[in-house]
């Protein structure tokens, strides 16, 4: 916590162009001890080194810069760290047109371009995906419903096919019943008299 809010007063005074007051607080914050190793690490050194990059860019030291943004590309490798790769790029682009290596500057803005061009197609795929992925998701629910409905369907035709039986064999019971009584009443009535 307390690295994360010195590396905070750092970048608020490299925003302000105050690069002397925030290389202290960056050094503070650079003291890695008790962070995970791996990924979090990496990125977290690539992060600071990206910000002593940006410090030393702006108090002219370039050689310092460039150690640094070495660094920065050293520790973020992972696909994760995309953004903290992009940064450092960009920063070599600007460290080198300031020194007039315009080679290098267009090597750089070339990097920088390709990185940010696949950025935006990894997010333009991920937005695809999440599309398709709700569409088929809809459709599947549609077909849900239909298969529901077409089960209703099926089960109030039976019902009304039971229903109708029931009718019928009701009304055949009654009319043999019927028959039965008038053959009984006339055979009683045949005996009165």
């Amino acid at each position: 916590m307390q690295l994360t809010c010195l590396s905070t007063v750092a970048e608020n005074y490299l925003e302000a162009k105050e690069y002397e007051i925030a290389l202290p607080f960056l050094r503070k914050s650079f003291n890695v001890e008790g962070l995970k190793t791996g990924s979090e690490l990496d990125d977290y050194i690539a992060f600071l080194s990206n910000d002593f990059a940006q410090a030393f860019i702006g108090l002219n030291m370039p050689d310092s810069a460039e150690f640094y943004l070495r660094k920065a590309l050293f520790h973020s490798t992972s696909p994760e760290s995309m953004d903290l790769r992009l940064r450092a790029y960009q920063q070599f682009h600007l460290l080198f047109d300031k020194t007039g290596q315009k080679d290098s500057v267009l090597k750089y803005f070339q990097l920088a371009t390709m990185l940010r061009d696949s950025m935006f197609g990894i997010e333009k795929t991920k937005a695809v995906q999440a599309l398709r992925f709700g569409e088929e998701l809809r459709q599947s629910e549609r077909e849900e419903e239909l298969r529901k409905a077409e089960e209703q369907r099926r089960h109030s035709i039976e019902y009304g096919l039971i229903v109708g039986t029931l009718g019928v064999t009701l009304l055949v019971s009654l009319n043999t019943i019927g028959d039965k009584l008038v053959f009984w009443f006339t055979k009683v009535g045949n005996n009165l008299n």
